[in-house]
């Protein structure tokens, strides 16, 4: 039985098998629908929104800086927020990029 069961497996494999990044897969499919659709359309839209965020905090950042008049904490502030975001962008663009690696097909806005 467990002969007929690896027989069943590996004849089934071929049949059922999905191209997924180049790679065959018997397990996933990676077509666009499903959940890896649904992560890389959430990843593209969490992103756009980030960056949308990241401009405005970045504009608001350097309008509290230039009108500081010499403020040395209002001054700090602001330079603290530059670097957060900035740290951000770099963090962000790290996971889209392990994103494009890990996930099958990839989440195809990094590379594609």
């Amino acid at each position: 039985m467990l002969n007929s069961f690896f027989y069943y497996i590996s004849i089934g494999k071929s049949a059922i098998a999905a191209e997924c990044g180049g790679v065959s897969t018997a397990v996933i499919s990676c077509d666009g629908n499903g959940i890896f659709g649904l992560i890389n359309v959430a990843i593209t839209w969490l992103t756009s929104l980030f960056f949308i965020a990241a401009v405005l905090l970045i504009v608001i950042s350097g309008i509290q800086l230039t009108t500081s008049g010499g403020n040395p904490k209002a001054i700090e502030t602001a330079k603290k927020r530059i670097t957060s975001v900035v740290i951000s962008i770099i963090a962000l663009m790290s996971i889209r990029i392990l994103a494009e690696i890990f996930l099958p097909g990839g989440s195809g806005a990094v590379f594609n």
